[in-house]
């Protein structure tokens, strides 16, 4: 269900650049470190209440795929009853993809997508079946690493940064993802305490998602977005 909501997230908001000086990525130049963090995503209803989503960890780790080196990030979204993971082998140097997986309990199937020099290699895996199928390949970046890349960006306040995304997998689709520095702000984060921030609108300024990177390091710290049924996503991260 997490996944769900992150994918309409990003088909609803990500929208087509306007502005002139957009800068589009298409390799990322600065590496990403190893890291392990937590995070706890809740939404808030139309009425005030506060309903637990999901315990996120999400980790990157330094390895090797298909004989060169690599990135692989990992994300495990726990639930009050089961657990659903998604691992993301990236270019060490460029973020780029090299191949995807998923083990998504709380739909009951598994993924595997490979990202080949001709094609997408799509795979989904049921119970009792198993579909492929195949997309054109482009040197365009996986869209479940978007927190990573933005994490990279030099940021500076009024900085337009765009790029071009798949959504792989079950729910294929391509899109562009269009982010907007505006500015630094001071952000409280229960348990953390004050931290100085980044403060990031990924879409428009109507509908758009909001995301906070700390300025030294540029780590995610919280990221909201207003749903169009009322409802706001939050994710926070958590201390430790």
């Amino acid at each position: 269900m997490i996944r769900i909501t992150i994918a309409l997230l990003m088909l609803a908001f990500y929208l087509p650049a306007k502005a002139t000086d957009t800068i589009w990525i298409k390799k990322i130049q600065q590496r990403v470190q190893p890291f392990e963090r937590r995070y706890l995503q809740y939404t808030e209803l139309k009425e005030g209440k506060v309903r637990l989503s999901a315990l996120l960890t999400r980790k990157a780790i330094k390895t090797s795929y298909g004989g060169s080196n690599s990135l692989l990030f990992i994300q495990t979204y726990q639930f009050e009853k089961g657990v659903d993971r998604d691992s993301s082998f990236v270019n060490d140097e460029t973020l780029l993809p090299l191949a995807y997986f998923t083990d998504i309990q709380s739909e009951g199937h598994r993924e595997e997508v490979l990202f080949l020099a001709e094609q997408v290699h799509n795979k989904v895996i049921y119970k009792d079946s198993t579909t492929v199928f195949e997309k054109p390949a482009h040197e365009w970046f996986n869209g479940v690493v978007t927190d990573d890349i933005i994490s990279s960006l030099p940021m500076k306040k009024g900085s337009v940064f765009a790029f071009r995304a798949i959504n792989p997998g079950k729910r294929y689709y391509e899109y562009a993802v269009i982010i907007t520095v505006e500015g630094k702000e001071e952000l409280l984060i229960p348990g953390i305490g004050n931290l100085s921030c980044w403060r990031i609108r990924i879409g428009d300024e109507k509908d758009g998602v909001l995301e906070w990177y700390t300025i030294k390091e540029q780590i995610q710290v919280k990221k909201q977005a207003r749903l169009r049924n009322g409802t706001t996503f939050h994710r926070v991260l958590i201390a430790g």
